[in-house]
């Protein structure tokens, strides 16, 4: 069964190609000079602009997230609403208004397949999600009132799932942790200097997080010598009780992709019912564990259908149904809003421009909320958390 694709195809595959061009970061080499932080993120550090040296205080597990992924919108040249940008910027404070009050910001590790074991970054290059223009938002989101999580992806070419990433020889992984260290330990560095309250390590890295247990204790081992806030691991919704690692980070991260209903178009009632089964099994997980969790993605597109099969990124077989996105964002906050364990909910996804949901955008971008009736049910549930 294919799993959830990570990420939007399109937006990184255009990034990956300027990086395949450019002859960085997927060569045989992954050495100091790629993985540090920029110079103007040096510079912005040590003059304490935009953000502490250290992470922004709040962090501690008994706050709730009211979260929403923020998605890098790519255009060529730097323009149309990315990270950093004045758009970029307008759409924070807009999502401080609705009740947010937490944003994960994703940049990428590219690879080139899954037998590689390399991956690069982009730090400098305009349009892109530069560590420059993640401090300009991170900064934007303090004044908003909103703390940020930095949640870097791996993606690699021709859309192929991370969680896949799997080798038969000791020599591979030990090549592959190696690197991704080296990106995990940058990215860390970079939350520290930049004041991001929470640090997600990886995401869906399915076969390398089962198989794996020693060495991704030693990478979170590293990642605690330069980061010193909450470190999170976002694992996948068939991979989450899998894990045996839970015991060495401090919030147990699941993209919460479960199906909640068979039929393409349920009621609230039956979508509840659905959400309900999830959360007994999830319920019966962290009694084990003893973790705080937090739902680092759940999604649902605007489509017919959207409840079944919701980590699928298939964008031209479904009429648009915004109504069933609401239902479906509607029972996860009726069934979910006040359990205990549950530390927080970041919906996939709301993009960087701030774009009106027009007819041709709700096809290109089906999971967003944006313009649509799911976003008056965000907008409800966490202002009335926030006023709790």
């Amino acid at each position: 069964m294919k799993i959830r694709p990570t990420t939007n195809r399109i937006l990184a595959s255009v990034a990956l190609a300027a990086l395949l061009a450019s002859g960085a970061g997927c060569d045989a080499s992954a050495d100091d000079a790629r993985l540090a932080p920029t110079a103007a993120v040096r510079s912005l550090s040590a003059t304490g602009q935009p953000g502490p040296s250290k992470p922004a205080e709040g962090a501690e597990p008994e706050q709730f997230h009211r979260g929403v992924c923020y998605a890098h919108s790519w255009r060529g040249g730097g323009g149309g609403g990315g990270y950093g940008t004045a758009i970029s910027a307008e759409s924070i404070a807009e999502l401080g208004e609705m009740g947010v009050n937490w944003i994960s910001l994703t940049p990428f590790a590219y690879q080139r397949s899954l037998e590689d074991t390399r991956q690069g970054t982009i730090h400098d290059r305009a349009g892109h999600e530069t560590d420059d223009a993640m401090a300009r938002d991170i900064q934007a989101a303090r004044d908003a009132g909103i703390r940020v999580m930095l949640k870097p992806h791996v993606w690699i070419r021709h859309g192929e799932w991370p969680g896949n990433i799997d080798f038969d020889r000791d020599e591979d992984w030990a090549a592959w942790f190696e690197s991704y260290t080296g990106v995990a330990v940058h990215y860390g560095r970079f939350a520290q200097s930049s004041g991001a309250a929470a640090y997600c390590i990886g995401n869906e890295l399915k076969a390398t997080a089962i198989s794996q247990p020693e060495r991704w204790r030693a990478l979170i081992a590293q990642v605690r010598e330069v980061y010193e806030g909450p470190l999170v691991y976002a694992a996948n919704w068939d991979e989450y009780d899998r894990l045996t690692w839970w015991d060495a980070v401090d919030f147990v991260g699941v993209n919460a992709y479960f199906p909640l209903a068979e039929e393409p178009d349920p009621t609230l009632d039956h979508l509840i019912a659905g959400a309900l089964e999830v959360r007994s099994k999830i319920e019966a997980f962290q009694r084990r564990v003893n973790r705080p969790i937090i739902f680092t993605e759940i999604g649902y597109r605007s489509v017919a259908g959207a409840a079944e099969r919701p980590w699928e990124h298939d964008r031209a077989s479904h009429q648009y149904d915004g109504e069933l996105q609401a239902r479906c964002y509607e029972a996860i906050y009726q069934t979910f809003g006040q359990t205990p364990w549950l530390r927080g909910i970041y919906w996939w996804k709301w993009f960087s421009s701030g774009s009106a949901a027009t007819p041709g955008r709700m096809a290109r971008d089906p999971f967003s909320p944006r313009g649509k009736p799911a976003e008056q049910v965000v907008q409800t549930w966490y202002q009335s958390m926030a006023a709790q």
